[in-house]
């Protein structure tokens, strides 16, 4: 659905304004004034625009132009403040004439006489008194231009400085000009009692945590897609974008203090290190370029062209599947930088240097307060304070794990041992499952997860960081590092690997191919002689979301990577042309119990290219962080949480945001459980039935569903059903989308919801499903094509398979799609992974095809594995 441009909050300020003079006006405001400001607040949006639009249509008519070239100001906002601030009580220079200009985001009107203004610009406000007896106009007129002034305008005042007995400092208006008109209604400040918590005058600085709950504009979708309100309506948001540029100049003065020179390389290249890069096409050469990942070869060779410190700071862009989109952008900034005749050493005292100097510089102090990689967890406290902890990796792992890890990293008892230490640990890693992933993963589950300080991580072995140079003393070990921040990679750096001929084998080892004449240029450049050289790299992103306690990288990106809201037809985005589809695919994720990989499972689904996803539940024993992943795909997508997502929350609490309650919020209306959400392109509504359900006569958590959902039996249970199902448009085929299937599917061991454990087997469906299904079907018109769900395992407990589809009298298929386990591991502990999906084809409004499909993923890209076939129109 379509994001509106903004989000009106209900609240409107409550404001005393201060007298203009001393008994020459009440301050209670007429019933007419009373009137204007109400009806500019309940006035449809679209009927307010009309009417602007109306009123500059009479303002040209009228020889008027609404949009003035110039306006002279004498001083800004925070100047006034500052020149004027020490003015007496009481008291006016009415001698001294000031032009002030900037958004009038308050208007209070005492009376048809004497309004009040608030009037911003930059970060500071001032107020305006607007009163007939010190205007230039006639009374008339000045009523007419100031009941045409709205909330949102843009104005240029003229008048002198004064502060009322209270010692507010405002500026009486002699003339009052409209610069700029907004066009739409903006949202009115929060009354102070919903923020009564915070202490009055409490403003946000780099280094503590932000309140975002607090925000004028929250609706994080509105305020990423129309950043301009968002700057406009919440303070804070300025403030981390200044803080943002604060870093970036800070590191580019330390850096050019240092002698380094700021250079720029090129973004397009004509050689590709990967295959996740965006194309595009020089038509003049005809020739494709690609956007680059990384700065790091010209600045090689600048250095080997004796450019002994060179710097840049600027753009890379990544095009990968399965990204978290909270923590990455597909195009993110960086700041490298090469220095000759210095060693990682060198690298980690400039490290501590520059961020702990940084940060002191931002707070006042080398602690920074900022969350624990998720808003709702608990706060920490961040010590920059140099030097900076430092531990070699190996001797660190094999501390905490208590492991004796093989010395020969590269034999098959160090990758044996690797591998059983990941079992032992319960450490999970997605294929390929070489050595250095297997280490990689057991220095991330140990060694990262204890770095909330800033602390170095030192000396990763050849294998896993080949492209640094040997260590000086220690075989086998390279002289590297990274950064850990809140247990996070803020920065890294390592000793450039100078030597052409072992960086021809390293790459030979690595089974890198040179495409284009990337790798034989970096090559070729080190062959003229490259100096002894550290290299140094920084995620600007990241950095800027851990100084200013952004959970989000959109916090920290003015114009972040968004799906567009609509196509070339004016529609929105999700729909694929301008008439429904009569052809679409739907893939059906089973049963997950934790088998999922965010990257290789997007990347699995970006390779079927459905049009709709639908997940049956129990993600894993009340998995949140799996569901958050899954809540972010960019698809079209419909969910139901099962008993497992319920595994340790049994009742409903008023007083703590519980796990379902959590997942719940991550999914949004992609959770249909008792509801509907409709899908127009398809032209079919996804119905939901229980959530939590176990199967059987029971009704499962009924202390959740109760205070949740007002169900307190099977046969409430099957009404909201019911209803859901009514709410859907009339002309839409509906999907029933459940964790357990209906009852009367048949009581054999194998049948669709038949019990497997016990010898004479029984129906475990729902009744509640059941017959809310036939109601449906028998009030209605509404054609049920599918019903989904899972919970009942395919693998039977009692040995052999469940049949996995049934199809009733009214062809309505019912389709168990709980393949359990979901991905296949090689037993050989190499080679690709595949993941399970149950695809179903349909093609005007009729299922034609229904397999079981498994996808591989081998290398980072996937291909078809296997397809049984479950179903197939004649």
């Amino acid at each position: 659905m379509a994001t509106p441009p903004m989000v009106p909050l209900s609240q409107e300020a409550i404001v005393t304004p201060t007298k203009c003079r001393e008994n020459q006006h009440k301050t209670s405001s007429t019933p007419n004034s009373k009137s204007r400001v109400a009806n500019d607040k309940v006035l449809d949006p679209k009927q307010y625009f009309e009417n602007k639009l109306k009123f500059l249509g009479e303002q040209r008519a009228a020889g008027i132009n609404p949009y003035p070239h110039k306006f002279y100001v004498t001083m800004s906002i925070t100047e006034y403040k500052e020149k004027f601030g020490g003015l007496k009580n009481g008291h006016r220079l009415e001698n001294v004439q000031v032009s002030l200009a900037g958004r009038m985001m308050s208007k209070r009107p005492s009376s048809l006489k004497l309004l009040f203004y608030d009037l911003h610009g930059g970060d500071s406000k001032v107020q305006v008194v607007a009163d007939a007896s010190c205007s230039e106009l006639e009374e008339a007129e000045f009523s007419k231009l100031h009941s045409s002034v709205k909330h949102g305008d843009i104005v240029g005042v003229t008048g002198f400085p004064a502060k009322s007995k209270r010692g507010e400092l405002s500026v009486f208006s002699k003339s009052f000009l409209v610069l700029s008109h907004c066009l739409h209604i903006m949202p009115l400040p929060r009354q102070s009692s919903s923020v009564s918590h915070v202490q009055k005058g409490e403003v946000w600085a780099p280094g503590n945590i932000r309140n975002p709950d607090l925000y004028m504009l929250n609706n994080e979708e509105t305020r990423y897609r129309h950043r301009y309100m968002d700057l406009l309506l919440n303070g804070e948001v300025r403030d981390v974008f200044k803080t943002r540029s604060r870093v970036v100049s800070y590191m580019r003065k330390f850096l050019d203090n240092l002698d380094f020179l700021e250079v720029e390389t090129p973004v397009m290249n004509h050689h590709t290190t990967s295959a996740a890069l965006f194309v595009t096409h020089h038509n003049e050469l005809n020739m494709k370029l690609y956007m680059r990942t990384t700065p790091d070869l010209y600045l090689r060779q600048l250095v080997v062209g004796g450019l002994d410190r060179v710097y840049e700071i600027g753009k890379q862009f990544k095009n990968e599947h399965g990204f978290d989109l909270r923590n990455h952008n597909h195009e993110f900034t960086t700041c490298k930088f090469f220095m000759a005749f210095a060693d990682y050493s060198d690298m980690m005292e400039l490290s501590e240097k520059m961020l702990s100097g940084m940060v002191k510089e931002l707070t006042g102090s080398f602690v920074i307060k900022c969350h624990s990689n998720n808003i709702d967890n608990e706060t920490v406290c961040i010590d920059f304070t140099p030097p900076f902890r430092r531990i070699d990796v190996m001797e660190e792992l094999e501390k905490i794990a208590d492991l004796y890890i093989p010395h020969d990293l590269s034999s098959e008892a160090a990758h044996k041992y690797l591998m059983d230490a990941c079992v032992r640990y319960n450490v999970r890693c997605p294929p390929p499952q070489t050595t250095a992933c297997l280490l990689d993963k057991l220095v991330e589950h140990f060694v990262k997860e204890a770095c909330v300080n800033p602390t170095f991580i030192m000396n990763y072995p050849e294998i896993i960081r080949p492209f640094a140079k040997c260590h000086v003393s220690k075989p086998g070990i390279t002289e590297c590092f990274e950064l850990l921040v809140n247990k996070n990679e803020l920065c890294k750096a390592r000793t450039e690997l100078n030597d052409p001929m072992e960086l021809r084998q390293q790459l030979a080892n690595q089974q890198l191919k040179a495409e284009g004449d990337h790798f034989e240029a970096m090559v070729t450049a080190l062959e003229h002689g490259l100096p002894p050289t550290a290299s140094w790299g920084v995620g600007i992103d990241h950095l800027a979301m851990l100084v200013t306690d952004s959970q989000c990288i959109k916090e920290v990106l003015l114009f972040p990577t968004l799906k567009p809201e609509f196509d070339d037809h004016g529609l929105e985005y999700s729909s694929p042309s301008p008439s429904q589809k009569n052809s679409f695919r739907i893939v059906i994720v089973g049963d997950i119990h934790e088998d999922w990989e965010l990257e290789h499972d997007s990347k699995a689904l970006h390779f079927l290219e459905p049009d709709l996803v639908m997940f049956t539940g129990d993600f894993g024993n009340e998995n949140v962080e799996l569901v958050k992943g899954i809540a972010k795909l960019n698809f079209r997508k419909a969910a139901i949480l099962g008993n497992h997502d319920s595994w340790s929350t049994s009742k409903f609490s008023k007083k703590t945001k519980d796990g379902v309650q959590v997942q719940l919020e991550c999914l949004g209306e992609a959770h249909v459980g008792y509801d509907h959400l409709d899908f127009p392109p398809l032209n079919v509504s996804v119905v939901g039935g229980r959530p939590f359900s176990c199967g059987g006569n029971q009704l499962f958590r009924k202390k959740l569903l109760t205070p949740r959902y007002g169900v307190h039996d099977m046969e409430e249970s099957a009404e909201r059903i019911y209803k859901a199902a009514l709410g859907t448009p009339e002309k839409h085929s509906i999907i029933f989308l459940a964790h357990n299937g209906p009852t009367g599917l048949g009581s054999n061991v194998d049948d669709i919801c038949g019990m497997d454990w016990a010898s004479e087997g029984g129906d475990h469906g729902d009744p509640d499903l059941a017959k809310a299904i036939s109601q449906v079907k028998e009030r209605s018109k509404y054609c049920i094509p599918l019903v989904v769900f899972g919970h009942m395992h395919n693998e039977l407990a009692c040995g052999g398979f469940r049949k996995m589809v049934a199809v009733d009298a009214d062809n309505t298929m019912y389709l168990n799609a709980a393949i359990v386990p979901r991905v296949r591991y090689p037993s050989s502990g190499g080679g690709a992974s595949s993941r399970a999906f149950t695809v179903v084809e349909f093609s005007d409004g009729k299922i034609t095809k229904v397999t079981q499909t498994w996808v591989s993923i081998n290398d980072g890209e996937a291909s078809l594995q296997e397809e049984l076939l479950l179903f197939k129109t004649s």
